[in-house]
């Protein structure tokens, strides 16, 4: 098959169904959206209000909810002075240096999940099986995507945000799906009636780390509880990477998955989307009483 002409038949389809590029949203003051507990709400208006100088830290990013840093970019010091401004972070490298940095924060009080597996995959390993499955999205699955806008309205945030909650996510802020905190794209996959059923959302991360050059994260996917069991969640897949090349430029994406998580990781597996070898994430999360 050449893949060349696929990758333009599929951008093309999908420039069409989704629309034009996200914009990165001017820095102006804006009143977020938090949602989940009072921890995460908190964690939440300090990463908003500290966005600016986050983009400017080589290594760190922000994913809305939490600080996405990466090792070796980081010195432990460092790393530690994130925490303890923003309280939550989610820490990538490899697995015996991600250790070995989060464990200088143990005597901070900070509570310590995972290690969760980092999967990934290159776009020209992933576009030919996701062009295939978006064949099905508006036909037999009778599919309609969009992206969500950055100047989207209140209710249409709450829907994402109400869609993420139902499947026991932390609900993205507003701002972050706005594009307030750097480049962002969200997909949303509606049913025949447009009713939201699925979305996910890629994050331009640039050049932050070795082994994540040119990378999208994708965060935030959803789907419906009474739509799963169609193939949707493989749809929004396809769409979501598809989308983080077209419109966030990213060569690869790459995502943190539940190990307990045995349907996200089949889903992902069809597109390619393996573990790093070596690579991996832990959430660290300092207590607002620390």
């Amino acid at each position: 098959m050449d893949t060349s002409i696929l990758h333009t038949i599929a951008i093309g389809s999908v420039a069409a169904r989704l629309g034009t590029a996200p914009t990165f949203a001017p820095e102006t003051a804006f009143d977020i959206e938090p949602a989940g507990t009072s921890l995460q709400r908190a964690a939440q208006r300090r990463i908003h209000a500290g966005r600016a100088d986050l983009r400017a830290i080589e290594g760190v990013t922000s994913f809305g909810r939490s600080v996405a840093a990466f090792v070796p970019e980081l010195s432990a010091d460092a790393f530690a002075g994130i925490v303890r401004d923003y309280r939550r972070v989610l820490l990538m490298g490899r697995d015996d240096e991600i250790a070995a940095v989060a464990e200088t924060t143990r005597e901070m009080g900070t509570d310590i999940s995972g290690p969760m597996p980092v999967i990934g995959v290159n776009v020209d390993q992933f576009f030919a099986p996701a062009a295939a499955e978006m064949a099905r999205i508006e036909g037999e699955l009778r599919l309609k995507l969009s992206t969500l806008a950055a100047d989207a309205t209140e209710a249409e945030i709450l829907e994402v945000q109400d869609l993420q909650q139902a499947v026991h996510l932390t609900p993205l802020p507003g701002a972050f799906l706005r594009g307030y905190h750097g480049p962002v794209s969200t997909v949303l996959v509606r049913d025949a009636d447009g009713r939201l059923v699925a979305s996910a959302t890629t994050v331009g991360l640039g050049d932050v780390g070795p082994g994540f050059t040119d990378t999208a994260m994708l965060v935030g996917v959803s789907v419906s509880p009474d739509a799963q069991g169609r193939s949707i969640g493989r749809a929004l897949t396809a769409a979501a990477l598809i989308e983080a090349n077209r419109a966030l430029g990213a060569d690869r994406v790459a995502a943190c998955v539940s190990p307990t998580n045995t349907r996200a990781f089949r889903t992902n597996a069809r597109f390619g989307m393996v573990p790093l070898a070596g690579i991996s994430a832990l959430y660290v999360e300092l207590p607002e009483t620390a």
